[in-house]
């Protein structure tokens, strides 16, 4: 049952385009996106996506060049903001180790520039574990990082998945990020529910909340998000629909409605 449970939560984190795909395949891998986001107080904004992994062929291909440039997440168009806090803000190149490889257990070190407004050299590691109890899986990583501008930084994320019939799962995913520039930390928590409804399609419902503590919450947000996806063309083009909710302290939480469409490609290892 646990290598049946952790098969079909891989499956569906594939199918949604999640970030932490990308850092534990082990083959060449390549997702290309763009797409919009309305909203009443941001008006319409545009996001472009490209991020993946290249296998270089040495050492048993275990060193790859790695590259992030996304903002669909910065612009909230793929609306599971947790995604931020485990990802870079800003633009990257890098090169990875892989160090240990297993389903159960992986290690990957950084090496690379992270672009955008200050540029600065970085170096990083990634250890993810797994674990599963009969219909419940555990999946924790830690981030260490160091940066020459902004220093050190630590991202740990726990989240906790249980199956419920043969097509749905539910979530709840915490994140906690500290950062040495600031000197205080950022929580957030999301809860998902979501529906393999077959091979082409499936829909989450993400409830979320983050509050931006450096060293007092000033910038709290809450976002209530329902998300279609289709597979649209073969088996690498996906369009995504994500209408909902958020309450943001900027805005005296006054209601913000929006509505996201998004084009997603995903080459490579699945």
């Amino acid at each position: 049952m646990s290598a049946d449970l952790i098969e079909f939560v891989d499956h569906v984190d594939h199918f949604f385009g999640e970030h932490h795909v990308n850092d534990d395949v082990d083959q060449t891998r390549v997702q290309l996106g763009v797409g919009i986001v309305e909203s009443r107080y941001d008006g319409l904004k545009i996001g472009s996506r490209i991020r993946g992994r290249v296998a270089l062929p040495i050492l048993k291909r275990q060193l790859h060049l790695i590259f992030f440039d996304d903002t669909l997440a910065e612009n909230g168009q793929i609306a599971r903001p947790v995604a931020n806090a485990v990802q870079e803000p800003a633009p990257f190149v890098a090169v990875q180790k892989i160090v240990a490889d297993e389903r159960e257990f992986r290690v990957n070190t950084d090496a690379g520039l992270r672009l955008g407004h200050t540029k600065q050299v970085f170096g990083r590691v990634r250890l993810r574990g797994t674990f599963t109890f009969d219909k419940l899986e555990l999946r924790l990583t830690e981030i260490p990082g160091w940066y020459s501008h902004d220093g050190f930084n630590e991202i740990t994320e726990m989240r906790w998945t249980q199956q419920l019939g043969n097509d749905w799962l539910v979530s709840s995913t915490s994140d906690c990020t500290w950062d040495e520039l600031h000197n205080g930390v950022l929580p957030e928590q999301t809860f998902s529910l979501i529906n393999d409804v077959n091979e082409r399609r499936a829909f989450r419902v993400d409830l979320y909340g983050g509050w931006q503590a450096f060293p007092e919450a000033y910038e709290t947000a809450y976002k209530l998000t329902f998300t279609y996806r289709q597979l649209i063309y073969s088996d690498w083009l996906y369009m995504e629909l994500s209408p909902g909710i958020q309450f943001e302290q900027q805005h005296n939480y006054s209601e913000d409605p929006f509505i996201g469409i998004a084009f997603d490609s995903i080459f490579g290892e699945k």
